[in-house]
């Protein structure tokens, strides 16, 4: 040992230093790994439990919001003349259906969310090597993350109204066509 070592520096040679006893404490058996495993995804699953509850309180809340926004706040009222040219565009119809919109923005996102959490989960296996997971412990994973994602999806989905609703209520313009 140096003289010019602190005495931290030396303590830590010593615990680093090759030990018999060291090396059969770091040997885990295989019980303990599997135990090991099952914690860790007990664990993993517990975590994302709690951010499920989580993100339905917020999406409660921001709907909670919404709905208050809709059936409570007044919208603004603009007076305009009729010599505006921005409110004498002609009427024209909606290019795309409005289910339309309600099916491709709800299912293509839901049907992409799925695949890709099935990939994740490893329940469909691509790759040589083999899980250490039980196929019931995959899917529990799978339910877990599929539900987390699709409740983070109607989160945005939720934000996404309140914005457009508060923004609309708050500018309040006409329609260009409705002196048409």
């Amino acid at each position: 040992n140096n003289a010019y070592d602190s005495e931290s520096e030396q303590q830590s040679r010593k615990r680093m230093a090759p030990n018999s006893e060291i090396f059969s404490a770091m040997t885990v058996t295989e019980s303990e790994q599997t135990t090991t495993t099952t914690t860790t995804q007990e664990n993993y699953v517990a975590k994302r439990v709690v951010q499920i509850i989580v993100d339905l309180v917020v999406i409660i809340i921001i709907f909670g919001i919404f709905i208050g926004v809709y059936y409570g706040v007044e919208p603004k009222i603009r007076y305009f003349t009729c010599d505006e040219s921005d409110v004498f565009y002609p009427f024209k119809e909606d290019t795309v259906p409005f289910w339309a919109v309600g099916i491709y923005a709800t299912i293509g996102p839901v049907l992409f969310i799925l695949v890709i959490e099935l990939l994740n989960a490893k329940i469909i296996n691509f790759s040589k090597k083999k899980c250490s997971l039980t196929m019931t412990e995959r899917v529990k994973i799978y339910l877990v993350s599929i539900f987390h994602a699709i409740s983070l999806f109607a989160l945005g989905i939720g934000i996404t109204l309140l914005l457009t609703e508060i923004g609309k209520r708050w500018i309040g313009r006409l329609r260009p066509h409705f002196m048409t």
